[in-house]
């Protein structure tokens, strides 16, 4: 997984949720794993850090955890059902 941020900025929650989807690039990323992430980095974010504020490291650190969650479901849906589910590596790069 690659995540590239740029300088360390204090970001709101608000900021986060209205970015440009250009800056988001997601390979091997299926529209139900993008709304997965995007509602576990939401939720880790709320949970984290109640007061809205967190730096680009902090989110780089939150869209890791939130990506490897979801890797974990797609590996775990891939041993039940290999057919339908292929065996695939989830990558997220963000960009300035």
């Amino acid at each position: 997984m690659v995540v590239v941020l740029g300088e360390e900025t204090r970001t709101s929650s608000k900021d986060l949720l209205s970015y440009n989807p250009g800056d988001l690039i997601l390979d091997a990323f299926k529209i139900r794993d993008e709304r997965s992430v995007k509602k576990i980095v939401s939720g880790l974010l709320k949970l984290l850090f109640p007061d809205k504020s967190f730096s680009r490291e902090e989110l780089r650190r939150v869209i890791e955890v939130a990506v490897e969650y979801r890797q974990r479901v797609r590996d775990w849906l891939h041993k039940v059902d290999p057919g339908e589910f292929p065996k695939e590596k989830l990558v997220v790069t963000v960009k300035d």
